[in-house]
């Protein structure tokens, strides 16, 4: 007997079929979309506080909007606290410059 696919004498093929499942109904635009975006869709905007410091200088602090945990100071508090120590050196030079100063009256 011969193979009508090979053309062989005394081989014999089988054949398989696989069942493919029922095509699902096609979803609406809008669910495909909304699986393609990110969550969340807009970020969380973070919220920015203006204070001011014993020295009466202005810094703003940057803190998370959904949680209220402070991110960041800017200035950052060591940079204040050196411009603070800086300025009370400063106004010691000049109290110790004004104390040599001699008056020609």
């Amino acid at each position: 007997m011969r193979d009508s696919t090979t053309g062989k004498a005394g081989t014999t093929t089988s054949m398989t079929t696989s069942i493919s499942p029922k095509p699902q109904a096609p979803r609406p635009a809008s669910e495909v979309v909304a699986k393609q975006i990110p969550l969340p869709l807009v970020p969380a905007q973070p919220a920015v506080t203006f204070r001011k410091d014993s020295a009466g200088k202005i810094y703003y602090v940057v803190t998370d909007s959904q949680s209220g945990q402070e991110i960041r100071q800017i200035p950052a508090d060591a940079v204040r606290k050196a411009s603070e120590g800086i300025d009370e050196f400063l106004k010691q030079i000049e109290a110790k410059e004004k104390s040599h100063l001699k008056v020609k009256a």
